[in-house]
């Protein structure tokens, strides 16, 4: 049975595993070691009651600055990608429409990923797959000081995808299968 818990706990394997053990975000480790990431979990598929999740975790941003950066995940539905997208386009309309652009920045992360371009099994779409379809909300001053201390930090995506082709994608798909395994 799927509860919070167990979602979240696979979401954690999942960047403990994937995000940090691959490095495909080298900003991920400090946060998720200093416990400073905060999980919400949606229980519906509707695109508002998504949406509306995001806006209520930029809130909780606001007004707690111990947390740097916050998770949405989406623990029943948006399970075809083309639904997560439009909803991930209302979420950035509605980002604007509440003043949070500039503020907040949004990453998507979705078990069916795909890059424009790519065919739906390339190992490069593993960059962005996740066991539950998944909204990361940046602060964009911490995320801009961390850009400026990096080096050559756009390579990162180049870096990420030259990784997975040498991985391959069944190695990802292991990974991602044994994050949803060991929720329990």
């Amino acid at each position: 049975m799927q509860t919070q818990n167990s979602i979240i706990k696979a979401i954690k394997g999942w960047i403990e595993s994937v995000v940090i053990g691959e490095n495909f975000c080298p900003f991920a480790r400090q946060p998720f070691v200093d416990d400073a990431i905060q999980y919400h979990v949606c229980e519906s598929g509707e695109m508002t009651d998504v949406v509306e999740s995001i806006i209520g975790a930029c809130r909780s941003l606001d007004t707690n600055q111990q947390i740097q950066t916050s998770l949405v995940i989406v623990a029943n539905g948006l399970d075809a990608f083309d639904d997560y997208l439009d909803c991930l386009d209302l979420a950035q309309a509605m980002l604007s429409h509440t003043h949070y652009e500039g503020v907040y920045q949004l990453a998507s992360f979705h078990p069916k990923y795909v890059f424009d371009g790519t065919e739906p099994n390339a190992p490069e779409n593993y960059t962005n797959r996740s066991p539950y379809p998944c909204f990361h909300i940046l602060r964009e001053d911490q995320l801009a000081e961390q850009i400026a201390l990096f080096p050559n930090v756009e390579r990162i995506p180049e870096r990420n995808i030259e990784r997975a082709i040498t991985r391959g994608a069944d190695y990802f798909k292991n990974k991602l299968k044994r994050s949803r395994d060991e929720k329990s």
